[in-house]
């Protein structure tokens, strides 16, 4: 850690007493046995806190392990005090840096950070109401010092990262991107070398080398491409051209040149509003990609379901309307399930779904009636949640396997 990250602290606060160590000793103990619940409260919490701007998004995976990160650290230093600070504030300080690098702003940085530190102090309170009441008052005032400490020295270090990156031709072209995309005006599109008034197809790469990637595809079918790579091995891509890019061929391409690399693709779109309009709808199919990995996830399929992965509310209704009421059949719900899907994906032909389960079409027809008492509704009316409910189980069941 830097000194004059160190620096912008200020002093450290004074050594608890011996009676209050014991008590944070108590009190640590029992959080560390609910560690995974606090994780899980916090990151769920923190989730919601983002910036306006297109990329100034964590990548879920980063996000997840700073939080965890963040709790493990916390209670080491609730466990042995102040003099154990310096731990504490080298991860938060390289998580300030590395937020930085990646286009999230100091004050969502810091916003999350104390959400963060209020909610274990919510779970200190829970877990020290037996404590006297000064202990426990001792224990959540040097907390709070300390989050004012550790807050300064991280706004000086995301603002001195900002600065060292600002010198960089490949920041100042991914921030005039992040711009563009959220409709800052002021940026200059001349200065970009890329067709804005064109055709734009957007991709978005996940893998190491999804900027070479990026750009082979875009040789492949004579197109100009715009590249930014990204955290996690990610890269925001977009070919463009004066003529709308040829689909079937730059699927064709995208599937022959990204070996390695997973594609989230956006549909053709035109101008500055379609290339903004196709860089969403890629990372509406790259929402999807990430619980389904797959070479390419084309937009235009998944959509429906990248909207309800974004709102965990309308995803549990989906659940419960649909897929709970099949658990009623006890053993049977896996067959209903089964039939069901094979039925959907095949266009709602009951003979072909026979077929393709082995079974006669009087079963399959027995087995959808069964579902349609289930729910409290005629299939034809419901296919389209009916999809998407199946889907997010399986996605649910692939996490967990």
């Amino acid at each position: 850690m830097a000194n004059r990250d160190l620096a912008a602290m200020g002093p450290p606060g004074p050594t608890s007493e011996t009676p209050a160590e014991r008590a944070r000793r108590q009190i640590a103990g029992r959080l560390k046995a609910r560690e995974g619940e606090i994780v899980a409260a916090v990151l769920a919490h923190v989730e919601t806190i983002c910036d306006r701007e297109p990329g100034g998004v964590a990548h879920p995976a980063a996000l997840r392990r700073a939080v965890a990160e963040n709790v493990e650290v916390g209670l080491h230093q609730l466990e042995h005090g102040i003099r154990s600070e310096d731990r504490m504030v080298e991860v938060a300080l390289r998580q300030a840096r590395q937020a930085a690098r990646n286009g999230i702003s100091a004050d969502t940085v810091l916003r999350r950070y104390t959400a963060g530190e209020r909610l274990l102090a919510d779970f200190i309170v829970q877990e020290g109401h037996d404590l006297p009441g000064d202990s426990l008052h001792r224990i959540l005032s040097q907390q709070r010092e300390q989050v004012n400490r550790v807050c300064k020295a991280i706004a000086a270090a995301h603002s001195r990262e900002r600065e060292t990156l600002d010198h960089s031709p490949p920041a100042r072209l991914e921030q005039q991107v992040v711009r563009l995309l959220a409709g800052d005006p002021s940026v200059d599109v001349g200065s970009i070398d890329y067709p804005f008034d064109g055709w734009h197809v957007a991709m978005l790469l996940v893998g190491k080398g999804g900027e070479e990637c990026a750009r082979s595809i875009g040789a492949g079918i004579g197109k100009r491409v715009l590249a930014v790579p990204r955290p996690e091995a990610v890269t925001w891509a977009w070919i463009g051209g004066r003529e709308r890019p040829p689909l079937p061929a730059l699927e064709a391409t995208v599937l022959q040149h990204g070996s390695g690399v997973s594609i989230g693709i956006g549909e053709p779109r035109r101008a500055l509003e379609g290339w903004r309009h196709s860089h969403e709808e890629a990372r509406a199919a790259f929402q999807v990609m990430r619980h389904r990995p797959q070479p390419l996830t084309k937009a235009r399929e998944v959509l429906l379901l990248a909207a309800v992965l974004r709102d965990e509310t309308l995803a549990q209704s989906l659940r419960d309307t649909y897929m709970a009421p099949l658990d009623e059949f006890g053993s049977s719900a896996a067959a209903l399930r089964e039939t069901l899907r094979t039925y959907l994906e095949l266009g709602g032909n009951a003979v072909t779904a026979a077929a393709a389960l082995g079974v006669d079409r009087h079963t399959v027809h027995r087995r959808l009636r069964k579902v349609e008492e289930a729910i409290g509704a005629p299939l034809h009316g419901c296919h389209g949640e009916l999809e998407v409910a199946l889907e997010l189980e399986r996605l649910a069941a692939n996490a967990n396997g």
